[in-house]
């Protein structure tokens, strides 16, 4: 059985290597609102998506995809996310820790170019 999360460096590996076999991975970053607008930096590759809202903008995420899901501090909010995902037929994880560790850690963050997701 594969585990429900990915910790900070198993990510930062995989995201290397997505990148060097341009094999997709898709992330999330699903930090509520307020959270995000106060720190609008995102993990490499990372999209922001409303939490409440992924039955949605999971139509857009192509079947077998593997997915890693991340909010402040990885917990109540990634956890149920990705339970949703895995729920739709996903293979989903969230990022232990979330955020909060993934830049304690010291790796890449990058500025949203949107400005402030919708």
């Amino acid at each position: 059985m594969t585990r429900k999360f990915i910790s900070p460096t198993d990510l930062n590996v995989k995201l290397t290597t997505a990148l060097n076999t341009n094999t997709p991975l898709h992330v999330f970053d699903v930090r509520k609102r307020p959270a995000f607008n106060a720190e609008p930096q995102l993990i490499p590759s990372a999209t922001w998506q409303i939490h409440d809202r992924v039955n949605h903008w999971a139509k857009e995420i192509p079947a077998n995809a593997n997915v890693v899901v991340y909010c402040v501090h990885g917990h109540e909010v990634s956890q149920n996310t990705a339970q949703q995902l895995r729920d739709l037929g996903f293979k989903a994880r969230y990022l232990q820790g979330g955020f909060d560790e993934w830049k304690t850690q010291g790796f890449e963050l990058v500025k949203d170019k949107t400005k402030g997701a919708e």
